[in-house]
């Protein structure tokens, strides 16, 4: 009986090493250490005949079935941690080392020198982190064009560090041919229509500079109203000339309600008007010496009772003789 029991401890042992083994829990060699043991310590106890052996099955187990005990992640965790700051400290190294250079220009604001140096003065920064070099700059598209006395629409080559600020200077005259060629095309003498719409070309046509880069980058600025500030002093450069006859638009006449009309009028020429007479229906109904000056706009208030629906035809005499003709009628 005794050696009954003493085989079934035995075998109960071996199980539990089979268990623990194939829970991960003891490796193979510990197992296999362990049974050993117990074989040995059977046979030590005085049986005469040995023990039967039981079938070590983990001896011929895949290494796929036997599971290693398990261990912990501290050393796996570090060796992460190190790893990502090794990627991260290389790539701050590289970029410092192989830095990623990027053009880019600003305009900070531009302002005219149109009586001194006939020109707009730019005011252009550096705000990439590379060396800007400008070598072309455009009006809508065009180039600069020399005229005589002046060899380039513009102060030359301009080299701008990483940050720095200056100033280009753009010479008005060197663009003229653009201007000139979008200009409505005029009689000689221009008619009153065709000055009207010369003067609404000129408050709506808008320039454009575009400051080109040795790199073929562009950069634009748009300048509104150059047409209107600038064509008034070119006048007697145009192919028609306004120098022998004075330009007198009418822009406005407005009735009021108290038997009085408003005429508005904007000098379009090239000189000074002083206007004398105004007439109504062929009535001097204003006399006087109101002086306009080149591009200057007054209103003047006539006392005239007016019929409703009833046309009126207003002429302007100035100090030269030279009549400006308008009819407009009165609401109804």
């Amino acid at each position: 009986m005794d050696k009954e029991n003493e085989q079934m401890e035995v075998a109960f042992k071996v199980r539990e090493l089979e268990r623990l083994l194939s829970e991960g829990k003891i490796t193979l060699e510990q197992y296999l250490d362990a049974r050993t043991k117990i074989e040995n310590l059977s046979t030590s106890h005085g049986n005469s005949q040995p023990t039967k052996k039981l079938p070590v099955y983990a001896e011929k187990a895949q290494p796929s079935d036997v599971k290693e005990p398990k261990k912990p992640y501290t050393r796996m965790i570090l060796g992460l941690v190190l790893c990502t700051i090794i990627l991260i400290g290389g790539f701050f190294a590289w970029n410092y080392l192989n830095p990623v250079y990027a053009e880019s220009l600003t305009v900070e604001g531009y302002s005219f020198k149109l009586f001194t140096k006939a020109a707009i003065l730019f005011e252009l920064k550096n705000t990439g982190n590379t060396e800007v070099q400008i070598s072309k700059v455009k009006m809508n598209g065009y180039l600069n064009q020399s005229v005589e006395g002046w060899n380039q629409g513009w102060n030359g080559t301009t080299f701008l560090q990483p940050g720095q600020t200056g100033i280009l200077y753009v010479y008005l005259f060197c663009y003229f041919h653009v201007i000139n060629a979008s200009m409505p095309q005029l009689s000689s003498p221009p008619s009153q229509e065709e000055i009207e719409t010369l003067y609404l070309w000129m408050d709506s046509f808008n320039c454009t500079f575009t400051f080109v880069t040795d790199t073929e980058h562009q950069y634009n600025c748009s300048v509104p109203g150059l047409a209107l500030m600038i064509l008034p002093a070119w006048m007697g450069t145009l192919t028609f000339t306004f120098t022998s006859t004075e330009q007198l638009t009418i822009t406005s006449v407005t009735f009021l309600s108290d038997n009085h009309i408003n005429i508005t009028m904007r000098n379009t020429g090239t000189a000074s008007i002083t206007i004398v007479e105004i007439w109504v229906n062929n009535v001097k109904t204003w006399s006087g010496s109101s002086v306009m000056d080149v591009n200057y706009q007054k209103s003047i208030t006539l006392d005239v009772a007016w019929v409703a629906g009833n046309s009126y035809q207003f002429k302007i005499i100035t100090s030269k003789g030279n009549q400006f003709l308008y009819t407009a009628t009165a609401p109804a």
